[in-house]
């Protein structure tokens, strides 16, 4: 499993956690290891304590802090924050606020108790021990100065260990202890409990046995609008190494599987980023594209809005269904990297079926069930938790940093909306470990776009009509040799703007169609059959 582990290469770059931080002093020692940072101090030197019958120094051999220093409680945090130990035990599952998954860098945090009055400032050495199934163990010391009562907000009032992907396993388990690192306090009192957490062997880190994977496309349009409007988004190797990273902080994942589709010239005027996506929605079958995989567009068309909106997805699919696939597309402006970027994980998160969260008050459909939390003193889309990011070593403060489904900033993932898309992408995981289905197994359907206008524009993909999502007054009739068939039909409002979808099955006898028309109460619109943009296995067949 774990071989005698290697120096962490993050190391170096925790120091960038927040402008707060302080030098960074940790340091790994070998599995089962207790070799301790307070064992050669801050200068490399030995701690010495007196001097033996030779008259050599004795090295210092650390003790359990003194003076009545305790750890309150910890937490691990891959994105939003989880506590795993309290009050001298560790938290269960019932007892946490998110998921921890496995494969995934992981920051773990303990946080001391107010400190007692007469408490004489002093560097304390907090050792991490994580154990694994099979035996072996990894601990990490971090040397604190200890001089006030401990805070969240910053690293260097607290203890702090990172854990590489590697290192993060199902099972493991943990316990911090806290040493003095010089001499001169034997004589000090004991505190009521232990300076450790658990206060007796070891607590659960509470690692899920997962396999999170996330795959997206994202497409560049290459636009012309043919009235002088003529771009290409930024798709360089920097700018889009910041979007992976944007989407890999801000979901429970181990693995983003992201590819760079070809640029895609795009020559008429947009009016909607729904016939962006309703042309990616064709697109991905007709390349072949895994049903768990999202394609997302980027375009560039001179202006900060397109259609009112910054963004759009094609709609808010529930439950990651391989039925849905068809839905799994998004688009989004280029305007620069932190509008853009956070766009992306915006609308890719309607894909993902979140709605909006209320803040500013301009959200469209809000999700009503997201929680407030008057008695923080908070409002509207607050995180809730403290964040931090796994990538740019970053802390995200829980009431200035809005739920990346607001239109607020600055955003981040919030602990309720990280529970929200891990059962999804836990779902689509299922679907890349069962491989590819079979063409049209799970039949097709016709998707209507219906604009403010009154025009509309269908295309035919593979998917299902989802049964929850069937309407009591829209319906699609079609005259197949000389027959006429109702069909019931799904009515999906978007998350942005006001097209409509309506989606039905394609029917049987399929190449048989000669009429189709679409059935909103009292309202029948005809659908000209041959302008059906076709995408699924079946095909029309042409007109005589």
């Amino acid at each position: 499993m774990l071989s005698a582990p290697t120096r962490l290469a993050s190391f170096a770059l925790l120091a960038l956690f927040c402008a707060a931080c302080g030098d960074d002093k940790t340091e790994e020692t070998a599995a089962g290891s207790t070799s301790s940072a307070a064992e050669t101090g801050d200068t490399g030197e030995p701690t010495t304590s007196a001097t033996d019958t030779t008259g050599e120094p004795v090295p210092f051999v650390p003790i359990l802090a003194r003076g009545g220093l305790e750890i309150e409680w910890m937490e691990a945090n891959q994105g939003v924050g989880v506590a795993i130990g309290r009050d001298g035990k560790g938290l269960g599952g019932a007892d946490r606020t998110s998921y921890l998954i496995q494969n995934r860098f992981t920051l773990i945090r303990a946080f001391w108790k107010d400190l007692p009055a007469d408490w004489t400032p002093r560097k304390i050495e907090g050792r991490l021990t994580v154990k694994y199934p099979d035996g072996t163990a990894l601990t990490q010391s971090k040397t604190a100065m200890v001089d006030q009562n401990s805070f969240i907000g910053n690293l260097d009032r607290s203890f702090y260990w990172p854990l590489q992907p590697e290192q993060v396993l199902p099972n493991m388990t943990f316990n911090v202890e806290l040493y003095e690192t010089g001499p001169g306090q034997e004589e000090l009192a004991e505190g009521v409990n232990p300076p450790r957490l658990p206060y007796k062997g070891n607590a659960f880190v509470g690692i899920e046995k997962s396999d999170q994977v996330m795959k997206v496309t994202l497409v560049p349009f290459n636009y012309d609008s043919g009235d002088g409007c003529k771009t290409k988004p930024d798709t360089s190797e920097e700018v889009m190494q910041i979007f992976q990273d944007q989407m890999y902080m801000m979901n429970p994942l181990d693995k983003l599987e992201f590819k760079l589709h070809a640029p895609i010239d795009w020559n008429t005027k947009l009016s909607d980023f729904n016939e962006l996506n309703e042309y990616m929605s064709g697109l991905r079958f007709d390349e072949g594209a895994e049903d768990e995989r999202y394609y997302y567009g980027l375009v560039d068309v001179c202006s900060g809005g397109l259609g009112g909106a910054g963004g759009k997805a094609f709609g808010i699919p529930q439950g990651g269904k391989a039925s849905d696939a068809y839905a799994r597309v998004s688009s989004g402006l280029w305007i620069d990297i932190d509008f853009s970027s956070e766009t992306f994980v915006h609308e890719v998160g309607h894909s993902q079926g979140r709605y909006h969260v209320y803040c500013s008050g301009e959200e469209g459909g809000p999700d009503n069930s997201y929680p407030t939390y008057p008695d923080e003193g908070q409002t509207h889309g607050e995180i809730h938790d403290w964040g931090f990011g796994v990538i740019n070593y970053k802390l995200y403060h829980p009431t200035v940093h809005k739920d990346y489904m607001t239109y607020c900033h600055p955003v981040w993932a919030s602990s309720w909306g990280w529970n929200k898309v891990y059962p999804v992408i836990q779902a689509l995981s299922k679907l890349d470990d069962a491989g590819a289905p079979k063409p049209d197994d799970m039949g097709s359907i016709l998707v209507g776009s219906v604009y403010p206008d009154g025009h509309e524009t269908w295309i035919s993909v593979p998917g299902a009509v989802n049964p929850e999502d069937i309407s009591a007054v829209h319906s699609v009739e079609f005259m197949i040799d000389g027959e006429l068939v109702q069909q019931p039909a799904a009515h999906l409002t978007q998350p942005e703007g006001d097209v409509v979808l309506v989606v039905t099955a394609l029917p049987d006898r399929w190449e048989q169609v000669t009429q189709m028309t679409r059935v909103a109460g009292p309202k029948r619109v005809t659908v000209p059959v041959q302008k059906i943009r076709q995408h699924h296995q079946r095909k029309l067949k042409a007109a005589d």
